[in-house]
């Protein structure tokens, strides 16, 4: 069964939409235990393991994007709609658990509870100023307002994915400063956030491929590209974190052992 998941050497992107669950349940768990050294006294080197964990998010941007995909073409290009369908769709959750969480804070810890800081945080403005907020949803509003514009722009070639990933990787590398320390702050949260972007272009490139059906792609060709990039991404540009390089490779693996390991039930029954 190993054997003929590295013996076939392409992916389907169908293969995405049918496990996506599977996947950000898997990515669920590695936010989860990228996130236990910091309650936890670990070794360093388990530490340094989990840290890897970190790729969750990037896993959840590229099931983002290709979710967005879908979701355009369903609409049939009605961009109010979608704009609606989405924002509510995040944001309906996201102020329920905010509610009920600064409920508890007004209940245990009113002598800290700030009705203007309450509100600061929860409008996301606190992330770019401050770098203190849900910064997953502070990236991923303004990502829900450029996506039909990228949905457009990248359904025409996967070089229209690959292009501003490169920029965004430069731009995220340099090391701006000024005079003035809010201003360096805001550089850095943009840089921080806007790192993540890669993999959301590429779920949405994907969408396409599973959307038209393509057969396969090759994923010793998607590997060949990715890996070189990841490593000099680490060499040239330090600091710069581009995880898409990293799991657009092994989500496809991982989706490759799930069609293997579904094919063995099977037969087996």
């Amino acid at each position: 069964m190993w054997k003929s998941i590295w013996m076939k050497t392409t992916f389907n992107p169908i293969s995405l939409s049918t496990y996506r669950t599977e996947l950000m349940g898997v990515a669920t768990i590695m936010i989860l235990l990228c996130h236990a050294y910091a309650y936890i006294e670990l070794p360093n080197l388990l530490s340094k393991l989990l840290a890897y964990g970190n790729l969750g998010v990037d896993v959840f941007l590229l099931c983002s994007g290709f979710g967005c995909y879908y979701s355009l073409v369903k609409r049939g290009g009605s961009v109010i709609k979608w704009y609606k369908r989405r924002l509510l769709r995040i944001m309906v959750p996201y102020t329920l658990i905010y509610l009920i969480s600064g409920f508890f804070q007004f209940i245990y810890d009113k002598d800290n509870f700030y009705i203007y800081d309450y509100f600061y945080v929860y409008s996301t403005i606190s992330y770019w100023l401050e770098h203190r907020a849900v910064w997953f949803i502070a990236l991923i509003i303004p990502l829900y307002l450029v996506t039909p514009f990228m949905y457009k722009w990248i359904s025409k070639s996967l070089y229209h994915a690959f292009s501003p990933t490169l920029l965004l990787l430069i731009t995220c590398s340099i090391n701006i400063q000024t005079e003035h320390m809010l201003i360096d702050t805001v550089i850095k949260n943009i840089q921080i956030a806007f790192v993540r972007v890669p993999a959301f272009l590429w779920g949405i490139y994907l969408g396409k491929c599973s959307f038209d059906a393509q057969k396969g792609i090759s994923i010793i060709k998607v590997t060949t590209i990715c890996l070189p990039i990841y490593i000099l991404s680490h060499l040239l540009f330090k600091g710069v974190f581009v995880g898409c390089f990293l799991i657009v490779p092994i989500v496809f693996l991982f989706l490759q052992s799930m069609e293997s390991f579904s094919f063995a039930i099977l037969k087996s029954c």
